[in-house]
């Protein structure tokens, strides 16, 4: 028997022992062969991104990202199985200002439609910004010195970034622009989760009874069955 992780550490797939902070990245993985959830869109991948200067190619992958959020904010159907998983998740029914109460969906459409997105490789934002209004009590204390950008510089895995609790996301722009629109509405939803809960991945899989075997990628693939086949 493995001996237990220290404290504010949990144990991935690997066997390893990492901070409970690095849940929270969405990270690529070397499991799947088949790139098919990469590229999902009808069977067809989104146009590459050759050719584009980078500013170009930054400007084109938030366009992505917004445009994604915004097919998840106005998207008029959404299934029972769906609804399920987002409350299994961890996504509650609320009360709003406005006297209205919301479903898991209502609160994920809520939050796609005042996301920001910003560009994780030049952010200079400091990375504890990110865990601020986390719901894990003294998680932000054991994040390190850094900016967003340098995570992003540290480690090349990471797609996307989120701010606990709050209404930020930062991405790694040459991702969004290869990826296909369902597996960029997947990723976007899971990333979104992270906004309106507060929670890691660790907790997003305990909440769904799921090991991460291939890392956060799971969440996403969950997602991406659930609510958008």
């Amino acid at each position: 028997m493995q001996a237990p992780c220290p404290l504010g550490q949990y144990r991935e797939a690997s066997g390893y022992c990492v901070p409970v902070w690095v849940a929270v990245w969405d990270y690529s993985t070397h499991f799947f062969s088949n790139v098919s959830y990469d590229t999902w869109q009808s069977g067809q991948a989104e146009e590459g991104s050759a050719g584009r200067s980078p500013g170009d190619e930054t400007n084109y992958a938030l366009s992505v990202a917004s445009e994604t959020a915004s097919f998840v904010a106005n998207r008029p159907y959404w299934s029972d199985t769906c609804q399920k998983t987002l409350a299994d998740i961890g996504i509650s029914v609320a009360d709003l200002p406005s006297g209205l109460t919301a479903d898991p969906i209502s609160r994920l459409q809520l939050a796609a439609g005042s996301v920001v997105f910003l560009d994780g490789t030049t952010s200079r934002a400091p990375l504890g910004d990110l865990y601020t209004n986390s719901a894990v009590p003294g998680l932000a204390a054991l994040v390190p010195l850094q900016t967003v950008a340098d995570v992003f510089a540290g480690s090349p895995g990471t797609r996307a970034m989120t701010e606990l609790g709050g209404n930020r996301i930062w991405i790694r722009p040459s991702y969004f622009n290869q990826i296909g629109s369902g597996w960029a509405a997947a990723v976007v939803m899971h990333e979104l989760v992270h906004n309106i809960i507060g929670l890691t991945d660790d907790d997003l899989a305990r909440n769904l009874g799921i090991t991460l075997v291939n890392g956060s990628r799971d969440i996403t693939v969950r997602l991406l069955t659930d609510c958008l086949n």
